[in-house]
């Protein structure tokens, strides 16, 4: 995934997470913890639903240009990474260790 990203394998990203997960600090904590990026909470958790929701507004005249409807997205919480590499290492090893075993 970092090697798609703009500034490639070294570059600190920011992740937008929403939905049901997106509830739990502990989870935002871990993601930003193994894929060493800054994680973004918005206050509104389901954005994938309302973007359902603003494209249907959208078509039918109802909802603003895209422009001014993303301005409405707001920060309830950036979690930022604090694990040390060598940890960070071992858990990304277990994870490797466990996806090879189900797959053989």
């Amino acid at each position: 995934m970092r090697a798609d990203w703009p500034d490639g394998e070294n570059s600190l990203t920011t992740l937008r997470a929403d939905g049901g997960m997106a509830n739990s600090d502990w989870t935002m904590q871990r993601l930003a913890d193994l894929t060493r990026c800054l994680v973004d909470r918005p206050h509104v958790r389901e954005t994938t639903s309302l973007g359902a929701a603003y494209l249907a507004g959208l078509h039918s005249g109802f909802f603003p240009e895209p422009d001014r409807f993303s301005a409405q997205w707001q920060l309830e919480r950036r979690f930022t990474p604090q694990m040390d590499a060598g940890m960070r290492t071992g858990k990304l090893a277990g994870w490797a260790s466990a996806v090879a075993k189900v797959l053989s």
